[in-house]
């Protein structure tokens, strides 16, 4: 019963306007989208040929572009409908999210890149085996 109150009482708090939960999620948000702009143009590198490869990592990064125009025009859109403020945040919060939970599930889905499998791939240490306790001699 009290893990029920204090859920319903944080859901709540959630669901009504509240500026510093939105500027939580986009702190979140954006150190997740931050970091993975490096990590996209590296794989894009190492998966690329030789004579494509400038070609691809240059549209890792003119994604960005693309996302920069898209966002506000699509929060334009929704600040013009007749949706209410407190929506229309939470709104753009999860639209912005759906991409990064995409690159989440799919990142997960790509084998390792072959230069990484090439150089012996991740390095697993052994784990220490448990010794077996022996009774005591009578």
């Amino acid at each position: 019963m009290p893990t029920t109150c204090s859920w319903s009482a944080s859901w709540s708090r959630c669901s009504r306007p509240n500026y510093v939960f939105l500027l939580v999620c986009r702190a979140v948000l954006g150190i997740g989208i931050g970091g993975d702009y490096p990590v996209s143009a590296t794989i894009m590198s190492e998966y690329a040929g030789r004579q494509s490869r400038g070609r691809m990592v240059g549209l890792v990064f003119a994604m960005q572009g693309l996302g920069l125009i898209v966002g506000p025009l699509v929060a334009s859109i929704l600040l013009g409908s007749d949706i209410s403020g407190n929506y229309t945040w939470r709104i753009l919060l999860g639209l912005g999210a759906i991409p990064g939970l995409a690159v989440f599930y799919l990142r997960r889905q790509i084998h390792e890149t072959p230069r990484f499998a090439m150089a012996g791939g991740p390095r697993r240490r052994p784990r220490p085996r448990a010794r077996r306790r022996r009774a005591p001699r009578r």
